[in-house]
């Protein structure tokens, strides 16, 4: 939920994040791929093309106190992998939301965890998108990105109006 609320990234965005994306170094992630699934076509990996009409590639930085916790999840995951007797997909994607085979989880148990969530702590329920728009407050009240390039930073249009 961290790595949601602070990136501003798509729910899809989320769950085709391999390992592979973050320059821990840099405190980058690099958001290249969606994972959507649907009953009829299962899970799909879709590239994110430069400039498309909803999502654009781009990288973000991510907080310091993110690090660790990736790496230490990285670390599991590598273990489960090795513990495995077979791999989702032959281990072809190393995603970070994922069972122990490699599988992705499906992009709704985010959806459907989050309404657990607020109901369970009696808040007042926001979709899970709005976390998005969460994430370009936290943003700009950081001075990370100015008001009129964050629709970049999370990967948005921006307003023909401006």
């Amino acid at each position: 939920m961290k790595l949601a609320i602070t990136t501003g990234m798509r729910r899809s965005e989320l769950f085709g994040l391999e390992f592979k994306h973050f320059d821990y170094e840099k405190r980058i992630v690099h958001v290249e791929q969606a994972l959507t699934y649907t009953k009829e076509g299962g899970y799909q990996v879709h590239e994110i093309k430069k400039g498309s009409r909803s999502a654009r590639k781009r990288d973000i930085v991510i907080s310091q106190s993110l690090i660790e916790p990736i790496k230490k999840l990285e670390l599991q995951r590598k273990k489960e992998r090795l513990a495995a007797k077979e791999l989702w997909m032959d281990g072809k994607y190393n995603f970070i939301l994922c069972d122990e085979t490699g599988k992705p989880f499906n992009p709704n148990s985010l959806k459907n965890w989050w309404k657990r969530f607020i109901k369970r702590h009696k808040l007042k329920y926001i979709n899970i998108h709005a976390l998005r728009h969460t994430s370009a407050t936290l943003l700009i009240n950081e001075e990370v990105c100015m008001p009129k390039l964050f629709p970049n930073d999370l990967g948005m249009r921006t307003s023909k109006r401006q």
